[in-house]
């Protein structure tokens, strides 16, 4: 037991350290890529925080990090590609979900709890409508319709605005 203590008094003078001296702890979000998700948010929220990215930064840090062609139309891709997974990923949580209310449904009728049915029965409407929601995400990323167009050409503007970008600073650079 004593060492165990020793240890504990060790780790805790470590944390009042690193406490007292704010500039030598760094905080968690700095260093991981974590999402904020809420644990009860349900997974069409995720899709369209993908889908409300800031897409021309994005395309607009890429041109400035590597000005080739090649790597905008293979970052485009990938895009296209964790979209289309994340689709998928969310569409097999909400059949599991759905699948899941429709079992307490089934007990909510067994039981006679139609308080309890009827909130239920309107829960799962939201799942099937958020479902239907994803399947026609999933067709328009497949298709690349609008709402992926939109994606990809801002990602293109922002692309193109780090390319100018890059023009201006070597025309100063050679200006002097």
């Amino acid at each position: 037991m004593g060492l165990f203590n020793l240890k504990r008094q060790e780790a805790e003078q470590v944390n009042e350290e690193m406490n007292t001296n704010e500039n030598t702890s760094i905080p968690k979000d700095k260093f991981t890529m974590e999402q904020k998700v809420e644990k009860n948010e349900l997974p069409i929220f995720d899709v369209y925080r993908r889908l409300g990215e800031d897409w021309e930064t994005k395309g607009y840090m890429d041109a400035k990090a590597f000005p080739e062609t090649s790597y905008k139309e293979s970052n485009k891709m990938a895009i296209v590609e964790k979209l289309s997974l994340l689709i998928e990923e969310s569409i097999i949580k909400y059949d599991d979900k759905i699948a899941e209310m429709e079992a307490l449904i089934d007990q909510s009728k067994k039981n006679g709890f139609i308080e309890t049915l009827s909130k239920q029965e309107r829960q799962k409407e939201i799942l099937v409508r958020h479902l239907k929601e994803l399947t026609e995400l999933a067709k328009d990323v497949r298709n690349k319709g609008v709402k992926t167009k939109v994606i990809l050409t801002s990602y293109d503007m922002g692309f193109a605005r780090g390319i100018a970008a890059i023009g201006n600073d070597r025309v100063n650079v050679i200006m002097g």
